[in-house]
């Protein structure tokens, strides 16, 4: 009986100091570069699931991972793709990434997530926010071609 009614009593505590909490967090503000990478980590998690067992195509690399990487001022989407060895190589990779590109328009992406900069912002951004593929060796997980 002392076991619940600690438990109901540290609940209450609890539920009672919950709220404090989440009025700051609602008075805390966002940039809007935060909220842009929340919505590109939401889509790479879409695409995750989208993409499962996705070929690239015309070639044997298969789909293995989606991701956002950054750096000291560049924003990167990178696909990860699995093949044959002898396959892993930057022609390769430079033929996979202009077929993604085309599909991924990341001119288009960046004013739906970031809207209202200007023009200007908007032409510097394109060299800011850019796709990444990488390539890696089915047989040799370590050895990978980037592009």
């Amino acid at each position: 009986m002392k076991k619940i009614m600690f438990l109901t009593l540290l609940l209450v505590v609890t539920a009672a100091n919950a709220g404090p909490v989440l009025e700051k967090l609602k008075n805390t503000p966002a940039t809007q570069y935060q909220v842009g990478i929340f919505q590109l980590e939401w889509l790479t998690f879409i695409l995750k699931h989208q993409m499962k067992d996705e070929y690239a195509k015309g070639s044997s690399f298969k789909f293995s991972d989606v991701g956002i990487d950054k750096n000291e001022g560049s924003i990167y989407l990178r696909l990860s793709f699995i093949g044959n060895t002898k396959d892993v190589t930057n022609e390769q990779c430079s033929v996979i990434k202009e077929d993604y590109s085309r599909s991924f328009n990341l001119n288009e992406l960046s004013n739906k997530i970031w809207p209202g900069l200007t023009e200007d912002d908007y032409k510097a951004l394109e060299s800011e926010f850019s796709m990444k593929m990488e390539l890696i060796s089915r047989d040799n997980k370590n050895f990978s071609v980037s592009c």
